[in-house]
């Protein structure tokens, strides 16, 4: 049950009359402020009860009656189930400077036990290891939400629901509150159990149910409830950037500070991982850790992640070594994944674009196309096909002659269905907004820059009636009209 407004005034005023004003400073400085460090935590299942006291505040539940006096007394229960063994977890901090309503964590539960029978994917084999929460914190109110509920190779802690021998886990594992303090943070759940609520009447009997009336308004209300709460201690501060998955066996983890040493090296599999520190064109750098806290630093040769077929194209005189791997489309949707382009002139790396997009045709994993009109090839590749009808996407990387690099192009990889046309040197796109609404565009590339000239949409409110809009660049502003036609009198200008 959640605290109303009202019902916090009231136990917070109880509270103050008692004389625990050192509650409400203790709760204003841990819940505003403070953002949680990125590093490896211990978990504390048995948290000291008055210590929680100091800083979160108790649930409470005000009866009809508010003659009556009040008695809340709070036990806690756990958030996770300790028969999984968790007693570490990776926490990595990450923050986006637009947004100014939460930051993420990204966390990864270090479980001894794997669930029996599960974590075979239905469209992989990969053995899912360990659990995985995104979470999102609020930066202005002490909240806390899972933002996804798993991540690529682990398992969701939903997943274990119907595996866990107690049955309150979907009870328990809900989103609520959020406390930072010190070292340590701490999540409690949303739902609560109440395990007494009963009136006093005299020295030694109770009332199980809250009466009301005058009779009884000298009486005592005692409140005991259950609170599900996890409590992560910090162990180590670490530096981490993100998590890397695991997706296939025999991965080797050199453990060589050198990058030229390979002798020394921890064989790692699917559903194993590392939290990444670094990482170049042919290395990640990073650390693994043990379920029982243990850390070992390495690295992992990129081209080791994956089991996966190999095509070389000569693109503007370089050499491209194209990795990927291909799928079930009954299963993916697509045909398949390039894992990575390394680019190179003659023996010397110039580039790597790691995971570029998805292949939809087996027999052109990768297309070329001068899409800017320089005279040199640029790279297609990919995306994805969604929305209503066909609203495909492309990602674009354009030859910069001068690096001799492929740069990622977001203003052309955005466009839905892009049609390059060299004879007029123009790209455009279409796009369906559902059965009713469709668009068109028009756009030149204008020193170095993709800029839309030319917009056309048609917007179906019958079968008959459509509302036209068509506005075009005129001295760097977008001019046109909207009007209300008949379907025969629509002017379609491209």
């Amino acid at each position: 049950m959640v605290i109303s407004n009202t019902n916090f005034i009231q136990f917070t005023l109880f509270i103050c009359k008692k004389g625990l004003v050192s509650f409400l400073l203790c709760f204003s400085l841990l819940t505003f402020g403070q953002k949680v460090q990125t590093g490896i935590y211990e978990l504390d299942y048995n948290t000291e009860a008055n210590y929680l006291h100091q800083f979160i505040p108790m649930n409470s539940e005000q009866g009809q009656d508010q003659n009556i006096k009040y008695v809340y007394n709070q036990k806690y229960s756990s958030l996770f189930d300790e028969n999984y063994g968790i007693k570490y977890a990776v926490v990595i901090k990450k923050e986006d400077p637009n947004n100014k309503e939460n930051y993420s964590l990204e966390m990864v539960l270090l479980n001894k036990k794997i669930i029996d029978g599960y974590g075979v994917s239905y469209n992989d084999t990969i053995i899912r290891k360990y659990f995985k929460l995104d979470l999102s914190i609020g930066l202005k109110n002490n909240y806390w939400f899972e933002s996804t509920q798993n991540g690529e190779g682990f398992l969701s802690y939903y997943d274990a629901e119907e595996y866990n021998n107690s049955q309150n886990l979907a009870y328990k594992f809900d989103d609520h509150n959020f406390y930072k303090k010190d070292n340590s943070f701490f999540l409690k759940g949303r739902y609560f159990k109440h395990e007494i609520d009963s009136v006093k009447v005299d020295s030694s009997s109770y009332v199980s149910n809250v009466p009301y009336g005058s009779y009884y308004s000298k009486m005592t209300n005692y409140v005991l409830v259950k609170q599900p709460i996890i409590t992560f201690k910090i162990r180590d501060s670490k530096f981490y950037k993100d998590i890397l998955p695991l997706q296939t066996d025999g991965v080797k983890f050199y453990t060589s500070v050198n990058d030229r040493d390979t002798k020394d090296f921890r064989v790692l599999n699917a559903g194993d991982f590392i939290a990444v520190t670094n990482e170049t064109d042919e290395w990640y750098y990073g650390e693994w850790i043990s379920v029982d806290g243990e850390v070992t630093a390495g690295k992992i040769f990129i081209e080791d992640l994956s089991k996966s077929e190999s095509i070389t194209k000569k693109v503007n005189g370089l050499t491209l070594k194209i990795k990927y791997i291909l799928h079930n489309k009954e299963d993916w949707g697509d045909a398949g994944e390039i894992v990575g382009i390394k680019i190179q002139n003659k023996d010397k790396l110039l580039q790597v674009i790691k995971k570029p997009g998805l292949i939809n045709d087996t027999e052109n994993v990768l297309y070329t196309q001068d899409v800017n009109f320089d005279g040199y090839q640029d790279l297609v590749v990919y995306a994805q096909s969604s929305g209503s009808g066909p609203n495909n996407t492309d990602n674009y990387y354009v030859f910069n002659p001068k690096t001799q690099k492929f740069i990622f192009n977001d203003a052309l990889s955005n466009l839905s269905q892009p049609q390059i046309d060299f004879k007029s040197k123009t790209v455009y796109a279409a796009w369906r907004g559902g059965a009713a609404t469709h668009g068109a565009e028009k756009y030149k590339w204008i020193k170095g820059k993709l800029i839309l000239v030319e917009y056309y949409e048609t917007n179906y409110l019958d079968e008959v009636n459509v509302v036209e809009t068509h506005t075009f660049l005129k001295k760097g502003k977008m001019v046109g009209k909207t009007r209300k036609v008949k379907e025969s009198q629509l002017k379609p200008p491209f």
